[in-house]
């Protein structure tokens, strides 16, 4: 999309920008800046050169300058951008959208960010045609209520995306058309008026306390970002209740960010424990923000919101769930200026590393046991065209079975499943009654390795390692595969800490080599459980 540069002298001194009708900009400035004229410096130019421009011609003593001057250096900057120097004036407005018209199009922009073409494609806009909601647009921005910006940017001889900040991907979870521009309302969302609030921690254990006033202490802070590091099963969302309430309780906003699956028990969690506050779903990038103090959305249909909240939470523990590429400076630019961010995930990798100082550890609750961590069993026989599993493996699966416990066999895709499958009943000699299998879109083989009607389970689908399962052993055949992300990984080291008494089992990852992927995972089980020590929840 493109843009007219003008300059326009009201009360004050000169005013330049970029509008998409000066003739609505001459409506408004005559009426806030008293202005008889806008002076149209360029035919249409693209709006990211425009605010290049813009930026430039306000970044010193440019507007303080003699006239003459002023044209001087506007020739110059025009000139660096290859852009020729027009000069027409404007001395007529047009009659302003409707104050109705104006708040059902800023309904949609409030507190987020929008994409033009999503907003003209609006069900509830059908009755305004496209020239109305220009003119609506450039009014709210020449009111200064909302900004807009080009949402693919050319920096450095790269497509950056506005809201990642990185190169565009390929695959754009928000389907940026590189020419399309942004309109949003930056601390647009203001403070409500603080309600009543009470909350209730249902749950006491050592660790939830610990960590739930270690939150607190965050929000209480001058730090802005934070991230929680929990053992899969032990989170819950009673560690964030007294951070909440502190957020709350002024009168603030939160927005808390999770898998789909998700969303509706977070949504009752939060209702059944704190009192007094409006917790809603929010979903797609065409919805509209509710008033009310906490709102819950999904990653894989963020509403993209953009300085809005108070505390932003980005639950990522669930990822596995969905496979999908994150950023996390898209979720952290929902949050206020001097608003919280806080990421809780199940992995500690080395850009987290490098971005989260002082972590939060939430390493065990309910079950006090350690995870156990990975043994690595390599071999470059994986790789031929024979089905082969390790002897080690071999020996690990048979002695499981041999003490009436069960195993659970990970493999990267269906394919693999036979493979599998044919080693155990022919290589190994396994009765084919203890053996079933578990599919994305098959799980009757689930069903009965859960009800212990079988005990070895081969499974394709890797949010199984989501689920809990009574005294097994976890076995990740070829986890250098790609589908075996860390999160996933850790989430199998997480399955062997349900045996009866103090008891832990083991896990393997068999593999042609030790990826990045696996040594990330093998080093978040050691570090959650040399917390778990150190804190004091693991008794000798």
């Amino acid at each position: 999309m493109e843009v007219y540069l003008y300059k326009a002298r009201g009360k004050g001194g000169s005013i330049y920008d970029m509008t998409l009708n000066p003739h609505i900009d001459f409506e408004v400035l005559k009426k806030l800046r008293g202005i008889s004229s806008i002076e149209i410096l360029t035919e249409k130019i693209d709006v990211a050169i425009a605010e290049e421009i813009i930026k430039q011609i306000y970044s010193g003593t440019f507007g303080g300058r003699l006239i003459s001057l002023q044209d001087f250096y506007l020739n110059k900057i025009l000139k660096k951008h290859n852009i020729n120097k027009e000069s027409r004036f404007i001395t007529s407005g047009k009659p302003l959208p409707s104050i109705e018209q104006l708040e059902k199009v800023e309904a949609y922009i409030k507190g987020k960010v929008i994409p033009f073409r999503y907003l003209i494609e609006l069900e509830d806009l059908k009755d305004m045609d496209y020239d109305l909601i220009i003119d609506v647009i450039q009014t709210l921005y020449c009111e200064r209520r909302i900004k807009y910006t080009k949402a693919v940017k050319r920096v450095k001889n790269k497509n950056v995306c506005f809201m990642c900040e990185k190169e565009k991907c390929d695959f754009c979870s928000f389907e940026h058309i590189e020419d399309d521009i942004l309109l949003y309302a930056a601390d647009n969302y203001n403070n409500l008026k603080p309600p009543y609030i009470e909350f209730q921690m249902n749950r006491s254990s050592q660790s939830i306390i610990n960590v739930s006033k270690e939150i607190t202490e965050f929000i209480k802070s001058k730090r802005e970002r934070n991230m929680l590091l929990a053992s899969p099963k032990a989170f819950c969302v009673d560690v964030l209740l007294e951070g909440i309430y502190e957020i709350l309780k002024v009168g603030g906003r939160v927005l808390y960010i999770t898998s789909p699956k998700l969303i509706n028990e977070v949504k009752q969690d939060l209702s059944n424990k704190i009192h007094g506050a409006g917790v809603e779903i929010v979903l797609g990038r065409k919805a509209k923000i509710v008033d009310c103090e906490i709102v819950i959305t999904s990653y894989t249909d963020y509403p993209c919101f953009y300085k809005s909240f108070d505390f932003v939470i980005f639950d990522k523990r669930a990822i596995l769930l969905d496979n999908i590429a994150l950023h996390d400076e898209i979720f952290e630019k929902s949050k206020k200026e001097r608003g919280k961010f806080l990421k809780i995930s199940v992995v500690l990798n080395d850009e987290d590393k490098k971005k989260y100082r002082d972590l939060i550890y939430l390493p065990i609750d309910g079950i006090k046991k350690p995870m156990p961590e990975p043994l690595n069993i390599t071999s470059r026989y994986l790789d031929g065209t024979e089905d082969f599993i390790p002897q080690m493996a071999v020996d690990f699966i048979l002695y499981t079975i041999n003490k009436k416990n069960n195993v659970i066999i990970f493999v990267p895709d269906e394919g693999y499943i036979q493979r599998v499958y044919f080693i155990l009943t022919h290589n190994m000699n396994v009765d084919t009654s203890l053996i079933d299998y578990s599919t994305s879109k098959e799980k009757d083989g689930l069903f009965r390795f859960v009800k212990q009607e079988r005990k070895i389970l081969i499974s394709s689908d890797v949010t199984d390692a989501y689920l809990s399962f009574e005294s097994t052993n976890t076995v990740v055949m070829y986890s250098d595969n790609k589908i075996f992300t860390p999160e996933a990984l850790v989430y199998m080291c997480q399955i062997p800490t349900n045996f009866q008494g103090k008891r832990i089992g083991e896990v393997y990852f068999v593999s042609c080599q030790e990826t990045q992927d696996m040594q990330v995972a093998k080093s978040t089980v050691r570090l959650l459980n040399k917390i778990a020590w150190e804190k004091g929840y693991l008794k000798k």
